[in-house]
């Protein structure tokens, strides 16, 4: 009897311990539902709305993400693509950080800090993307001071199968 108790009040704590989880999760994302990250195509454009470049972005489960850009092989600049992590941040808002390297002649390290807003279709992606760089060999790219740098609006879709 003691055993069978004991049990019980195990598999009780561990569905409050699941429950709590889930309910963590979509707290974190503000009441949507939980959103595990995707593949997204963003189009990125002046203050003026010209077209700029697209890029292609991968919100991994795990919270890390990459991105590929149109425009990284030049003319303009010639830089590598971008690793980085990202999390919700408020109801359909997503907060990301990325880091690539951009080459000669002018070698340095850029971030990129994305604000984005997800649609209530799940589907459907807008904001802003903040690009500054930092010396190659003495930036401190954490520090918080990310000016004066330059930022782009973005919108964009996810992928579906």
């Amino acid at each position: 009897m003691t055993k069978l108790r004991l049990g019980l009040a195990l598999g009780v704590l561990a569905l409050l311990a699941t429950l709590g989880s889930v309910a963590l999760s979509r707290a974190q994302f503000g009441g949507y539902p939980e959103f595990s990250g995707g593949a997204c195509l963003l189009t990125f454009t002046d203050n003026q709305g010209d077209f700029l470049a697209r890029e292609v972005v991968v919100l991994h489960a795990d919270h890390t993400m990459s991105a590929v850009d149109s425009g990284q092989d030049g003319p303009q600049y010639i830089y590598s693509s971008q690793l980085g992590v990202w999390k919700p941040d408020g109801p359909g808002k997503i907060i990301a950080r990325t880091f690539d390297f951009d080459y000669q002649p002018s070698a340095d390290l850029a971030r990129i800090d994305f604000a984005l807003n997800l649609a209530p279709d799940r589907r459907h992606l807008t904001g802003t993307v903040h690009i500054c760089t930092f010396p190659l060999e003495t930036g401190n790219v954490q520090d918080g001071g990310c000016s004066p740098g330059v930022t782009y609006n973005v919108a964009g879709e996810f992928f579906e199968l």
